[in-house]
């Protein structure tokens, strides 16, 4: 009989195949990175019950395969609900598009299907599972899977990742500290002495490449660093794309892809299966932290005291471009 694990949910998707849906839970657990495939759940959403004659009929005639369930659910004007289950994810949109433009309202619909999944089933961060396994590189993958909340806090592992750029965005090194003390520098140029270790590389499609394997063999749940979403991982993966590479950043040999928000915030979100991507600036503006500038050297300096190596702000960019080429 199989046994039921803990673990802690780093990361989270849901597509549709041939078959059917598809959920992807990665996991950090005591027995190392875990992922759940979940299959066949139906998405949803929930519409009032006086409007199902009308949408069962703009759906049929939208060619939208559906099936109607009436429930013991409301609005909160009290109004009573039925549900509108799909058997893959893309009619599950289209049929929202078809209702909304005959002024059904599709309630719910916004709530993916891997987080519906979860709260569901009042999960968090932490879950107990119980699945079959099966041994991958580097984790091991469970299908037939059944999940439960838990109390469950990992012991993560992280890697601290900060980049090194000319003005024009041309990488010149990375720079990275995993959680276990190791420090090394992938910098481009010709081998020579340095204080700390040094993967010296000829260009820059050779640092991404060495990039690409660091992360692999240090395998982290977290990758920290200071405004490291909208700079370091997009800058990282817009050269990649200038060489024509994608970057396999992620767990089980997946990629690494950056998308700006809808809103022209100009936020950005990194996807990064089976990783977390923490950005410091974003950690300490939801401690409610606030300073008059979220620099790195002015937060350092108000936190701990210090200050970057490069002091000289307006000349920064200049400094650190001398330095590339006459003081690696």
């Amino acid at each position: 009989m199989a046994l039921t694990q803990l673990g802690f949910v780093l990361s989270r998707h849901s597509h549709d195949t041939r078959s059917g849906t598809q959920i992807s839970y990665w996991l950090s657990t005591d027995q190392g990175p875990a992922r759940l495939l979940i299959e066949g759940e139906r998405p949803l959403f929930f519409i009032a019950t006086a409007d199902v004659a009308q949408a069962e009929t703009a759906q049929m005639q939208a060619n939208v395969p559906f099936q109607n369930k009436p429930l013991n659910l409301s609005r909160f004007d009290q109004q009573p609900v039925a549900g509108m289950y799909f058997r893959s994810i893309n009619e599950h949109f289209r049929a929202q598009d078809v209702l909304k433009a005959q002024g059904v309202e599709c309630l719910e619909a916004d709530l993916r299907l891997h987080d519906r999944f979860l709260m569901e089933r009042f999960c968090q961060g932490g879950v107990e599972f119980i699945g079959v396994p099966t041994v991958k590189s580097g984790y091991t993958e469970y299908r037939q899977v059944k999940i439960k909340p838990s109390d469950y806090q990992p012991n993560f592992s992280s890697v601290s990742l900060d980049i090194e750029c000319s003005e024009q965005g041309e990488l010149y090194s990375v720079g990275m500290q995993h959680v276990g003390g190791e420090e090394l520098v992938i910098m481009i140029g010709p081998a020579q002495g340095a204080q700390v270790p040094v993967h010296w590389v000829p260009d820059e499609q050779a640092l991404l490449h060495a990039l690409q394997h660091e992360i692999q063999r240090l395998d982290p749940d977290l990758i920290l660093g200071w405004n490291v979403v909208n700079f370091d991982m997009r800058l990282l993966i817009e050269r990649a794309e200038r060489h024509g590479l994608k970057l396999r950043l992620g767990r089980g040999g997946s990629y690494a892809s950056y998308r700006t928000a809808r809103n022209d915030s100009g936020q950005g979100f990194v996807t990064l299966p089976g990783r977390v991507v923490l950005d410091g600036i974003d950690g300490l503006k939801s401690a409610s932290y606030q300073f008059d500038s979220f620099s790195l050297d002015s937060v350092a300096q108000e936190l701990l005291g210090k200050s970057k190596l490069v002091e000289d702000v307006a000349n920064r960019m200049a400094t650190i471009d001398h330095q590339f080429h006459h003081d690696k």
